[in-house]
Protein backbone atom coordinates (compact mmCIF):
# COMPACT_ATOMS: atom_id res chain seq x y z
CA UNK A 1 0.00 0.00 0.00
CA UNK A 2 2.68 2.10 0.71
CA UNK A 3 4.61 1.76 -2.42
CA UNK A 4 1.63 2.16 -4.44
CA UNK A 5 1.11 5.66 -2.80
CA UNK A 6 4.98 6.43 -3.24
CA UNK A 7 4.81 5.65 -6.85
CA UNK A 8 1.37 7.38 -7.59
CA UNK A 9 3.17 10.56 -5.64
CA UNK A 10 6.16 9.73 -7.97
CA UNK A 11 3.83 10.16 -10.85
CA UNK A 12 2.34 13.46 -9.87
CA UNK A 13 5.64 14.87 -9.40
CA UNK A 14 6.81 13.86 -12.57
CA UNK A 15 3.33 15.69 -13.70
CA UNK A 16 3.66 18.42 -12.03
CA UNK A 17 7.65 18.98 -12.76
CA UNK A 18 6.90 18.56 -16.65
CA UNK A 19 3.72 21.20 -16.39
CA UNK A 20 5.76 23.85 -15.09
CA UNK A 21 8.31 23.63 -16.68
CA UNK A 22 5.71 23.43 -20.01
CA UNK A 23 4.58 26.65 -18.72
CA UNK A 24 7.96 28.19 -18.04
CA UNK A 25 9.03 27.59 -21.99
CA UNK A 26 5.71 28.88 -23.09
CA UNK A 27 6.19 31.86 -21.13
CA UNK A 28 9.74 32.44 -22.18
CA UNK A 29 8.86 31.71 -25.86
CA UNK A 30 5.60 33.78 -25.90
CA UNK A 31 8.16 36.82 -24.52
CA UNK A 32 10.39 36.19 -27.16
CA UNK A 33 7.86 36.42 -29.77
CA UNK A 34 6.81 39.18 -28.68
CA UNK A 35 9.61 41.18 -28.51
CA UNK A 36 10.31 40.16 -32.23
CA UNK A 37 7.09 41.62 -33.43
CA UNK A 38 7.75 44.92 -31.41
CA UNK A 39 11.13 44.76 -32.64
CA UNK A 40 9.60 44.30 -36.11
CA UNK A 41 6.94 47.00 -36.13
CA UNK A 42 9.32 49.42 -34.19
CA UNK A 43 11.76 49.23 -37.86
CA UNK A 44 8.71 49.61 -39.96
CA UNK A 45 7.28 52.43 -38.22
CA UNK A 46 10.65 54.24 -37.41
CA UNK A 47 11.13 53.68 -41.74
CA UNK A 48 7.51 55.09 -42.43
CA UNK A 49 8.56 58.35 -40.28
CA UNK A 50 11.71 58.97 -42.12
CA UNK A 51 9.55 59.74 -45.06
CA UNK A 52 9.47 63.70 -45.30
CA UNK A 53 6.25 63.58 -47.24
CA UNK A 54 4.74 61.49 -44.27
CA UNK A 55 5.84 64.14 -41.48
CA UNK A 56 4.18 67.00 -43.81
CA UNK A 57 0.93 65.17 -43.67
CA UNK A 58 1.00 64.56 -40.21
CA UNK A 59 1.78 67.89 -39.05
CA UNK A 60 -1.19 69.24 -41.60
CA UNK A 61 -3.50 66.60 -39.89
CA UNK A 62 -2.86 67.42 -36.54
CA UNK A 63 -2.95 71.16 -37.56
CA UNK A 64 -6.33 70.34 -39.62
CA UNK A 65 -7.63 68.46 -35.89
CA UNK A 66 -6.46 70.76 -33.23
CA UNK A 67 -8.06 73.58 -35.45
CA UNK A 68 -11.06 72.70 -35.11
CA UNK A 69 -10.98 71.64 -31.37
CA UNK A 70 -9.53 74.98 -30.43
CA UNK A 71 -12.72 76.96 -32.31
CA UNK A 72 -15.23 75.02 -30.34
CA UNK A 73 -13.40 75.83 -26.86
CA UNK A 74 -12.41 79.16 -27.90
CA UNK A 75 -16.46 79.40 -28.39
CA UNK A 76 -17.46 77.71 -25.28
CA UNK A 77 -15.21 80.21 -23.55
CA UNK A 78 -16.94 83.10 -24.94
CA UNK A 79 -20.17 82.06 -25.02
CA UNK A 80 -19.59 81.45 -20.80
CA UNK A 81 -17.41 84.46 -20.19
CA UNK A 82 -20.71 86.04 -22.27
CA UNK A 83 -22.91 84.78 -19.91
CA UNK A 84 -21.13 85.23 -16.72
CA UNK A 85 -21.22 88.97 -17.52
CA UNK A 86 -24.82 89.45 -18.52
CA UNK A 87 -25.48 87.45 -15.17
CA UNK A 88 -23.16 90.07 -13.33
CA UNK A 89 -24.82 93.45 -15.14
Amino acid sequence: MQTQQSRYATIIQNINAFKKNLIDQTLKDNTTVNMGICDYLLGQMNQIYENPAFKTSVILLMFLLLYGFVRIVFWLMTGIAFLIFKILL
